[in-house]
């Protein structure tokens, strides 16, 4: 019996071996879980936070969007106002162009037309002093065809006298 007894007690101390064991397991186990649980909620946790960082990302993704679209579009009526301006600043050089080759023209016309007005200012003194001469000439000439109109008259008396006398003396 008493082999029975320690064969009994043997296998008792080994199922109470096997039982702190398994309650050794078990304490793991449970601490294990609650370690997992832990992680299980860490990484819930994390996970929400990534979602609402990526539900973030999005928003300011779509407002990037919004922001790009508004400014292409910026970009867009800045480009056409650009082009306008460089063909308003085209025409304006044209015109600037056009409207000094006017003043150039002009210019030339006001220095022809000056030139012409000196010609024709020196040709209208040398008229004016020609006909200063003329009248100068005429006036000599006048004086002149006075005098021999004077002598002509005072030849034609005498004629007329001599022809006189001649009728006279012959009568």
């Amino acid at each position: 019996m008493e082999s029975g007894i320690r064969g009994a007690d043997g296998r008792l101390v080994t199922a109470q071996q096997a039982l702190a064991q398994q309650e050794e397991r078990f304490r793991c186990s449970e601490k294990e879980k609650t370690l997992l649980s832990e992680k299980l909620n860490n990484a819930t946790k994390q996970l929400a936070g990534i979602q609402e960082e990526r539900r973030e990302l999005q928003e300011a993704s779509h407002k990037l969007n919004l922001s790009v679209k508004g400014c292409e579009r910026e970009k867009k009526e800045l480009q056409d106002r650009l082009e306008e301006v460089a063909a308003q600043l085209a025409s304006g050089e044209r015109d600037k162009r056009a409207t000094l080759e006017e003043l150039q023209k002009s210019q030339r016309q006001q220095i022809e037309g000056e030139a012409e007005r000196k010609v024709l200012q020196q040709r209208l003194d040398l008229l004016r002093q020609s006909l200063t001469e003329a009248e100068r000439e005429k006036g000599q000439l006048q004086d002149q065809t006075a005098r021999l109109t004077k002598s002509l008259q005072k030849v034609q008396k005498r004629k007329k006298y001599r022809l006189r006398l001649c009728v006279d003396t012959t009568a």
